[in-house]
């Protein structure tokens, strides 16, 4: 009986210690929770990346070497991968958390919040190889082919206004960037201007790339640019043009092999916009329209709608883009204020 005794009491001391130490469950632990988040692995299987976010606030972007057994971290970092056929991890850098919350109460416009940072490294020879490239809207890779990244980047940049202290920022249309081209195996880099918008050849070495300008001979208002569309081939450094005109495009698409692109085309100014669809290859010499608003394939008071995406398959075989009914502009208000009933 007596040890029987001793070891109720030495239980009772355990579970009471227990119970003092034990953390309440409630709502202001949620915020000390991590998660693990975007695990990838490499293609050759060498390499496995992931995040660890916690529920608020800035988390970590882990890669982990299994040749080596070595482990690197970059703060804020995001949406990493390895790119094929590579040693080179890119990923995006976050703005600070409490800095992006502060400019949410003081309801600044999303315009004027810090642009994310992508970076990239040789994950072999670790973080002492890291690059970041500041102010950049917009960023791929190719997944064969020639390794290379391309980004656009702002003109507010300071790199930029460095590089060419000669821009006037009403030189470009809004919305332009500086498109830049990275060979991964040479670092060398091309660039070129006044680039609304890209798309990158997976597993080629082509871009297809929108031009937005203003020329006084060709437009008739500085509100719309004229637009030109080019063909860059990264092996041997030139652009083909394979249109232009008075408007703007949106959409672009480039098939794997890079011998196929599509994109949208209008010329409207108005709200509602009726847009065409050009489709470009090889023997064409420039992109010709498909596709518009008068098309007979589309059922009736149907169009082409910018909403989507334009994407080819997988084979490069087919063009997929998207219809919607068509809208129509509102009809213009002719009653007075004082005329329209009102409901305190």
């Amino acid at each position: 009986m007596k040890y029987i005794h001793i070891f109720i009491f030495s239980f009772l001391i355990l579970a009471n210690l227990y119970s003092q130490e034990k953390i309440p469950l409630n709502h202001s632990l949620y915020n000390s929770w991590n998660k693990i988040e975007k695990a990838k692995i490499s293609v050759d299987g060498k390499y496995v990346s992931y995040e660890i976010n916690p529920a608020k606030g800035d988390g970590f972007f882990y890669v982990y070497d299994s040749e080596n057994d070595k482990t690197d971290s970059v703060f804020r970092g995001s949406d990493g991968i390895i790119i094929p056929n590579t040693n080179i991890a890119i990923l995006k850098i976050k703005p600070e958390y409490e800095s992006i919350r502060k400019m949410k109460i003081a309801k600044k416009k999303s315009e004027d919040f810090p642009k994310d940072t992508i970076a990239y490294f040789d994950v072999q020879s670790g973080l002492k190889s890291l690059v970041k490239i500041s102010d950049v809207n917009k960023y791929s890779y190719t997944e064969f082919g020639l390794p290379q990244i391309v980004y656009l980047k702002d003109y507010k940049s300071d790199t930029i206004k460095q590089d060419d202290k000669s821009q006037k920022k009403n030189n470009h249309f809004k919305d332009t960037y500086q498109l830049n081209i990275l060979d991964l195996t040479k670092s060398d880099k091309d660039t070129i201007n006044d680039v609304k918008d890209f798309e990158i050849s997976k597993k080629s070495d082509f871009i297809l790339y929108a031009k937005e300008i203003y020329d006084e001979a060709s437009t008739k208002s500085k509100d719309i640019p004229l637009t030109e569309i080019y063909i860059h081939n990264q092996k041997n450094g030139s652009s083909y043009k394979i249109f232009e005109s008075e408007g703007k495009v949106s959409n672009l698409a480039i098939s794997s092999n890079g011998l196929y692109s599509a994109f949208l085309y209008t010329k409207d100014t108005s709200s509602v916009k009726r847009y065409d669809l050009y489709f470009y290859y090889p023997n064409t010499y420039a992109a010709i329209k498909i596709a518009d608003t008068n098309t007979s394939a589309f059922p009736n008071d149907w169009e082409i709608s910018e909403n989507g995406t334009i994407k080819f398959s997988d084979d490069n075989s087919k063009l997929f883009f998207n219809t919607a009914p068509k809208i129509y502009a509102q009809p213009k208000d002719t009653i007075p204020d004082d005329e329209k009933f009102k409901v305190d």
